[in-house]
């Protein structure tokens, strides 16, 4: 067809899913009842959430209407934005050791963040002391 350009985005089903999966824990909602939200048998919404069947658009739209949040969360959803939804509590069903290492993964990656930029800050002193003239 002239004019009309057709766009494929392949996201990675079986993350996806399980983003589904720890929104839907987040909201202490069974499978049953997102399944019966989106007109689906249970059996096929647990597909969804274990990467076995692609989620469309339209599907991750519906979703997020249900979670209450964006699509962006549902495809590239982190340990710290969990951390955000928990507000510090562990995940419904899982022990506190869980949330404790999503806490844990943010601080190391502050830490690095932290040395980054100390490394950067060193590599500048090394160019600019090589830039002195040497007496």
């Amino acid at each position: 067809m002239v004019g009309k350009l057709n766009y494929f985005v392949v996201f990675d089903a079986l993350t996806i899913g399980s983003n589904i999966r720890r929104m839907r824990e987040l909201r202490n909602l069974t499978q049953g009842a997102v399944a019966r939200q989106l007109g689906l048998t249970t059996a096929a919404y647990s597909n969804i959430e274990r990467g076995q069947t692609e989620v469309t658009l339209k599907r991750l739209y519906e979703l997020a209407g249900i979670f209450n949040t964006d699509v962006d969360s549902l495809i590239h959803m982190t340990e710290d934005q969990v951390a955000r939804y928990l507000g510090g509590m562990p995940l419904p069903g899982k022990d506190r050791r869980q949330a404790q290492a999503c806490s844990y993964c943010a601080d190391y990656r502050e830490m690095i963040s932290h040395l980054r930029e100390e490394v950067e800050f060193l590599r500048t002193l090394i160019r600019n002391e090589s830039q002195v003239p040497k007496k």
